[in-house]
């Protein structure tokens, strides 16, 4: 039985939708819901993965948490992947009550604030899972609220996956 994921995205870019293809080779039975215009679409199609076209009109599009919510339900997913903040408000909220992980991805510095109801909505609401940072940096800032644990932050960077290992101890000490 293999590893069940469905991916909401918007406007894709090459390496997001090339991870996508490897992620199929690899076995991985992926789903990707996207922006009708996204401009990689053709990519996943021609390569097996198959896509789901959503416009999804705001943070909270009533429909497209309809359509998220029907896709969730019918598929049985063991993760949901978020990759803007469009995709991370709809798509919590559409997966009210189902049993799956959430990750979101986090690739910009800023704009989310322990006081900002819509970072609730997003990043910091409690279903989700992991966040992945496109780099340390972004982790750094995550870190600096001081309310989020380090087994929730995950830094991809130089083509490596970093769990929090050498600079956790800066952040929060692990005790003797």
């Amino acid at each position: 039985m293999s590893l069940r994921v469905l991916c909401i995205t918007s406007h894709s870019d090459r390496p997001e939708a090339e991870t996508f293809i490897g992620l199929k080779k690899a076995g991985v039975d992926i789903e990707v819901i996207s922006h009708p215009e996204a401009p990689h679409n053709h990519r996943l199609k021609e390569a097996g993965v198959p896509v789901t076209e959503l416009k999804l009109k705001g943070r909270y599009d009533l429909a497209g948490i309809r359509k998220i919510r029907k896709k969730m339900q019918q598929g049985s997913y063991d993760i949901l992947h978020l990759f803007n903040n469009k995709a991370a408000s709809n798509g919590i909220l559409a997966a009210y009550g189902i049993p799956l992980k959430i990750i979101c991805y986090r690739g910009i510095v800023a704009n989310v604030s322990f006081l900002d109801p819509a970072s609730w909505m997003t990043y910091l609401h409690p279903r989700v899972d992991r966040i992945i940072c496109v780099a340390h940096a972004i982790r750094d800032y995550f870190l600096s609220m001081r309310m989020l644990w380090m087994k929730r932050l995950f830094s991809v960077h130089a083509h490596a996956l970093d769990e929090g290992s050498s600079r956790e101890s800066r952040h929060h000490p692990q005790g003797p």
